[in-house]
């Protein structure tokens, strides 16, 4: 034995129980995946809420006291607004008459901006004479 004693739960168990863990992982694996897929291709539903509805951990919700449909507003006649916001009106798609005056205008400022920095380009830049080094100093804070 050796001089230091591995704990039981860092030891690598037997290559039986791990194929058998393995193969038993695989098949719960495609068993929930199957089951999920199912309860999916339903219209409308959650498969996670068929899951546990099949597995007894949900409740039905029924109506509420009279005190509290007494007190909230009819769904029809709330001013409700969505969180996301109200839809956005889209542009209008161009013609394509309009798409190629955008494309003249780009070029258009294209070739400016080329012929601009050519005559930038051109003109000479005087020398700037460097900045004269400050004095040194010897005093320490």
């Amino acid at each position: 034995m050796s001089k230091f004693s591995v704990s039981r739960f860092f030891r690598r168990p037997p290559r039986r129980a791990v194929a058998f863990r393995t193969v038993a992982f695989r098949a719960v694996a495609s068993i929930a995946a199957l089951w999920l897929h199912g309860a999916g291709a339903q219209a409308q539903t959650n498969p996670f809420r068929s899951l546990t509805d099949a597995l007894g951990m949900t409740t039905e919700t029924g109506e509420g006291p009279d005190f509290i449909r007494q007190t909230r507003p009819e769904g029809d006649k709330m001013d409700y607004s969505h969180l996301t916001g109200v839809d956005k009106l889209r542009k209008p798609i161009r013609t394509p008459a309009e798409v190629e005056a955008d494309k003249a205008e780009l070029v258009s400022l294209r070739e400016k901006s080329a012929a601009r920095m050519k005559k930038l380009g051109a003109e000479k830049m005087t020398p700037v004479a460097p900045a004269k080094a400050p004095p040194a100093t010897d005093e320490k804070f």
